[in-house]
C-alpha cells in the first residue's frame, strides 16, 4: 500500500475542498420515466430532482477539439455525488446530458469522478 487510510481521507476531503471552491453549482435530475422518440431525440416523460445545489468544476469543450472529444462540455465533481449516465445537469440555463463518467482515484484515494456531457437541444 502506497499510503494510508488517513492520507487517502485526507486526499478525497482536500479535492471535495478543491471543487466546492469553485462556487459552481447545478441541478441534477434523472429521467423516472422512459422518454417518447422525437426529432431532437427522446423527450423524457417525467423527472426526479437529485441534487438543486451540486458543487462542480465546469469545464466547456473547445469547438475544435469538439468532434475529437464527442462531448460539448465536462464537469467534475465529489467522488461521492449521486450522478448517473443518462441524468441531467442544469447549469446556468443550459441543460446537458451526462453521457459518460469518468472515475478519478489517486492512488487508492477515491478522489473525483468527471461526467462528459452532450448539450441538449431541444425548443
Amino acid at each position: 500500500m502506497m499510503i494510508t487510510d488517513r492520507e487517502k481521507r485526507v486526499i478525497e476531503r482536500e479535492i471535495t475542498g478543491l471543487v466546492k471552491a469553485e462556487g459552481t453549482t447545478c441541478r441534477i435530475t434523472r429521467p423516472s420515466v422512459a422518454g417518447t422518440g422525437e426529432f431532437y431525440g427522446p423527450r423524457e416523460g417525467a423527472e426526479t430532482v437529485i441534487a438543486e445545489a451540486l458543487p462542480v468544476e465546469f469545464h466547456y469543450g473547445r469547438p475544435d477539439n469538439l468532434e475529437q472529444e464527442g462531448a460539448d462540455a465536462t464537469a467534475d465533481v465529489e467522488f461521492g455525488a449521486d450522478v448517473k449516465e443518462g441524468d441531467f445537469l442544469e447549469l446556468a440555463g443550459v441543460r446537458y446530458r451526462v453521457t459518460d463518467i469518468e472515475p478519478h482515484p489517486l492512488y487508492g484515494a477515491r478522489a473525483y469522478k468527471t461526467l462528459v456531457l452532450e448539450r441538449e437541444y431541444k425548443e
